[in-house]
């Protein structure tokens, strides 16, 4: 028994112990976060991107761009310009109107930690409206309807959370399996650059045409839709069997990124 008891003694110390370190890895961790978010601010700084006015949500910093920039990336190199003052104004007000409707904790697990705003965005010299995922930053165009950018903004934050899930936003073999036998999607979303692509007019199975273009689309298209007229998607989905499908794979998709009381979902629950 005082074996026994010893044992135990060293086990639970043990654990102890082991408690104490993952919790210091943890705290390693997010300072290490914090440090290389403060020092992509200091770049985005040095690139002309500057700080203006409160956050857009809570820790969702916005950033002005205060003179022409151009930024060499991956698939091409971007340039914007500054925005004007009007069209700024009523950017800042329609993102951050819509990025408050998400839960406390939300917008910081997907990574989204500041909007820069600018104007004439391009990327290989062709106009586009928004850029996701850049350095835990999205780059918008503040030349936009107020329907446009309250649509725009939720289709990139699922950009976000999607890459923030499991670090794959390409392929999905569950998501596939979920579409005809036949079909293949068109090559990206750089493929369909038509504005009109954006309207929920898709073919079966599809929420838009813009849906079509890639995986990552279809499913953006889909939560944007949601969070902008779940009675429209709902109303699609009565006919559609397989966007039905699709809407409860990715509210399957939200709920496991951040657990929430039913109906905590940003868009509430799904019929």
């Amino acid at each position: 028994m005082p074996a026994l008891l010893a044992m135990a003694a060293v086990v639970t110390a043990a654990a102890a112990v082991y408690s104490a370190r993952t919790f210091d890895a943890a705290a390693v961790d997010e300072s290490r976060l914090e440090a290389l978010d403060e020092a992509t601010r200091r770049e985005l700084a040095a690139q002309g991107f500057l700080p203006r006015g409160e956050p857009l949500a809570p820790q969702v910093e916005a950033l002005v761009a205060e003179r022409g920039l151009r930024l060499p990336l991956s698939h091409g190199t971007v340039t914007c310009g500054p925005p004007r003052d009007a069209d700024l104004a009523k950017a800042r007000a329609a993102l951050s109107r819509e990025l408050l409707r998400y839960p406390t904790g939300f917008l910081r697990k997907a990574r989204l930690r500041r909007v820069l705003f600018c104007e004439g965005l391009e990327e290989n010299e062709k106009p586009i409206p928004s850029l996701p995922n850049y350095q835990s930053t999205l780059i918008v165009d503040v030349d936009g309807s107020d329907t446009f950018l309250a649509r725009l903004v939720h289709h990139e934050v699922f950009h976000f959370v999607d890459f923030a899930d499991d670090g794959v936003v390409v392929r999905d073999p569950s998501w596939e399996r979920l579409n005809r036998a036949d079909f293949r999607y068109e090559g990206g979303g750089r493929v369909v650059r038509d504005p009109e692509a954006t309207q929920p007019v898709g073919p079966e199975g599809f929420v838009t045409r813009y849906a079509t273009s890639a995986l990552e689309e279809d499913k953006a298209e889909i939560f944007a839709w949601l969070m902008n007229d779940k009675a429209l998607v709902a109303g699609k989905c009565a006919s559609d069997p397989v966007l039905r499908a699709k809407v409860d794979h990715l509210d399957a998709l939200v709920q496991r990124f951040f657990p929430a009381p039913s109906g905590a979902r940003p868009y509430g629950t799904w019929p």
